[in-house]
């Protein structure tokens, strides 16, 4: 059942819910949020009767909204930016999530690839366009009994004024200059985000079923043939910290990156590490 405090223009709870049909997840939408995942969060800790088994919660406004090393998101309005936190309950909870972010980023990009959009990924959770940031993703959980609530938390560029740019500290893309010539009036359609979401969510849901089912090893080829930095040289940073410097030669069947140095193979887990291409 679709839920929603509000009805713009280019987005319908009720018409995403019935586009999302076959797929079993819950839409809720709302006019602000200070963060999508923090509210879903919260409501798995309560262990609140009303949190879905399955939820896609979207706000047209987020104030607080944050990536890794809790780094603001800026997401002024739904016609600049989507933002949406997709919740599910994880039964096994002894499976690592160490390779989820990956999977997702994946999701992402195969989802966006089919609209006309030729992203690729940094590792380990940035989707980009011409080397700029288009998408981030932040996954977070909470223990429920022997499984595990999982959240995951996207921001996708849609449309940035140059003001939103200005507040931005890194280059960034929206899907609006990352779609094709072929596929540019798409982003003219008054349902754009609507259309978007409903490409990402069931791309995101069967990724998570074959993730839960086969683990990472099944994506890591799929992931190091779209990795923008792929073969390239690279830094690894831990804070301000250079912690490795080397060739990216891919992701394992864990999701660590791969790094060869001059002193031979390293394996790097995502944690507090960032990545610099040099």
């Amino acid at each position: 059942m679709a839920t929603t405090d509000v009805s713009p223009p280019t987005l319908s709870a009720a018409a995403l819910q019935k586009l999302l049909s076959p797929l079993d997840v819950t839409v809720e939408l709302v006019a602000r949020s200070a963060s999508t995942n923090t509210d879903l969060l919260t409501r798995a800790r309560k262990r609140n009767p009303d949190l879905p088994p399955q939820v896609l919660r979207i706000a047209l406004e987020q104030t607080a909204g944050r990536g890794r090393f809790d780094r603001q998101w800026v997401s002024p309005s739904a016609q600049a930016a989507l933002t949406f936190s997709y919740g599910m309950l994880w039964p096994e909870a002894a499976q690592s999530f160490a390779g989820l972010p990956l999977v997702v980023g994946l999701a992402l990009q195969r989802a966006l690839a089919t609209l006309g959009a030729p992203v690729q990924l940094k590792w380990p959770n940035d989707v980009l366009f011409a080397g700029r940031k288009l998408a981030g993703i932040l996954v977070e959980s909470v223990m429920q009994g022997g499984a595990v609530y999982v959240v995951i938390g996207i921001g996708l560029n849609l449309d940035l004024p140059s003001h939103i740019r200005l507040q931005i500290a890194q280059p960034v893309a929206d899907l609006r200059e990352a779609l094709q010539s072929s596929a540019a009036a798409l982003a003219e359609a008054p349902d754009f985000a609507q259309q978007i979401l409903a490409a990402i969510v069931p791309e995101l849901q069967r990724h998570l079923q074959q993730y839960r089912a086969q683990g990472f090893a099944a994506f890591s080829a799929a992931w190091n043939a779209v990795h923008l930095y792929q073969d390239k040289p690279v830094q690894l940073l831990d804070g301000a910290t250079v912690v490795a410097t080397g060739i990216a030669r891919g992701v394992d069947e864990y999701g660590q990156l791969l790094i060869e140095t001059a002193s031979g193979m390293r394996r790097l887990r995502s944690g507090d590490i960032s990545l610099r291409p040099l």
